[in-house]
């Protein structure tokens, strides 16, 4: 595999699984989509690495891209009931994480997220190629 290649499965693999997850969680009826909706987190959890690994950058790319079309349309569905950033998310959060969350909390979040992991596949190429200005 190339550099290119483990720079975009490593970020677009965990992308695509937070937004589908993170969608799923926060959003009214929506449940995970494959092949988020059957994995057997309690038997593997580190399901998702293991099921990244056995797919090649083509499906994974499939995988975010699906999800990006999917959380957008649940983020348009959604402003366009109630264009509030302040409202609480459909499922409420376990008491011990905190309060519910709001829809500008999961907007924040997944800014996050994906600066997080575009960090970690910058680390990732700069150790194959050295190149700190790409």
């Amino acid at each position: 595999m190339d550099a290119a290649a483990v720079r975009g499965t490593l970020s677009e693999r965990r992308t695509g699984d937070v937004r589908s997850v993170r969608r799923a969680r926060h959003s009214p009826a929506h449940d995970p989509s494959p092949p988020w909706d059957t994995a057997p987190w309690a038997d593997d959890a580190d399901w998702d690495w293991h099921m990244a690994a056995g797919r090649s950058h083509a499906e994974l790319d499939a995988l975010l891209v699906a999800a990006i079309e999917r959380s957008d349309a649940c983020l348009d569905a959604a402003l366009a009931e109630d264009p509030d950033l302040g409202r609480l998310v459909a499922r409420p959060r376990p008491p011990e994480k905190g309060e519910t969350a709001t829809l500008r909390w999961v907007l924040v979040h997944m800014v996050e997220e994906y600066a997080r992991h575009a960090g970690h596949a910058d680390l990732v190429r700069q150790s194959i190629d050295g190149a700190t200005d790409v």
